[in-house]
């Protein structure tokens, strides 16, 4: 039960605020991320090599960035406000639990 309603009110206040919010430069990077990860066909602990002056290559955990590039691009830029909440709320109910 208390597991619902901290999801329900993570999710709904988060919802709030990125409801009005518009797509900003942030949540751009991260849909890049998630572009280059496709494109280059590299996996959730890979390399890729981004597309700016200097690049040697972006190591980084992408586990969650390859998991939600399961999805096509078009949709994940279409439910962003709902992605982003939800992923949050899941992450407070993890949180909460490792805290118990």
């Amino acid at each position: 039960m208390y597991l619902i309603l901290i999801f329900s009110l993570s999710f709904i206040s988060r919802l709030l605020i990125a409801k009005k919010a518009p797509i900003d430069f942030d949540s751009y990077a991260h849909i890049y991320f998630i572009k280059e990860l496709k494109n280059q066909r590299v996996g959730p602990f890979g390399k890729i090599k981004l597309k700016v002056a200097g690049n040697s290559g972006f190591n980084h955990q992408f586990l969650l960035y390859w998991l939600i590039g399961l999805f096509p691009i078009d949709i994940i830029i279409k439910f962003n406000k709902w992605i982003n909440p939800l992923i949050d709320s899941l992450f407070t109910v993890f949180i909460f639990i490792i805290c118990l």
